[in-house]
């Protein structure tokens, strides 16, 4: 057993084993040095994911006021919707007091009057008829008098 410890305690050996522990300490030096920087940038991360949290919950906010507003127009429709049905009964009943064809001619004016979109559609149905019809008049003219000239 002395002789193993001698192989051990010989200095060549020593000087190998120190210098070994030597590179190790440098290694977990510069390790030491790495995680320090990763410790600071992680806590740069730490601080930007807070002031993302800050924002998302000004966002929430945001999103919460317009979710009442919502809320309030959602109620303000159904208002308007139980007023236009109330609306629509009323004229059933004045309708059926008229006879069936004026009730039907009352209806489609009424129709056409309370909707947006089929008033202009109706509008543009006018406009595009007097447009063909009109020109097809206005065309008939001046042949007429083409024909008038020639004779």
């Amino acid at each position: 057993m002395n002789g193993i410890l001698q192989a051990f305690v010989k200095p060549k050996l020593f000087d190998v084993g120190l210098q070994w522990f030597g590179v190790l300490a440098k290694e977990f030096d510069v390790l030491a040095k790495e995680f320090g920087v990763l410790a600071k940038e992680f806590g740069v991360l730490a601080k930007e994911f807070g002031e993302l949290a800050k924002e998302f919950g000004e966002l929430a906010k945001e999103f919460g006021v317009l979710a009442k507003e919502f809320g309030a127009l959602a109620k303000e429709f159904g208002v308007l919707a139980k007023e236009f049905v109330a609306s629509t009964k009323e004229f059933v009943v004045f309708s059926e007091a008229l006879s069936p064809k004026v009730c039907k001619f009352f209806y489609f004016c009424w129709i056409l009057s309370s909707n947006l979109i089929l008033s202009q559609l109706w509008s543009f149905l006018v406009s595009g008829l007097y447009s063909i019809f009109g020109n097809r008049d206005m065309r008939c003219q001046q042949a007429q008098k083409e024909k008038n000239k020639a004779k």
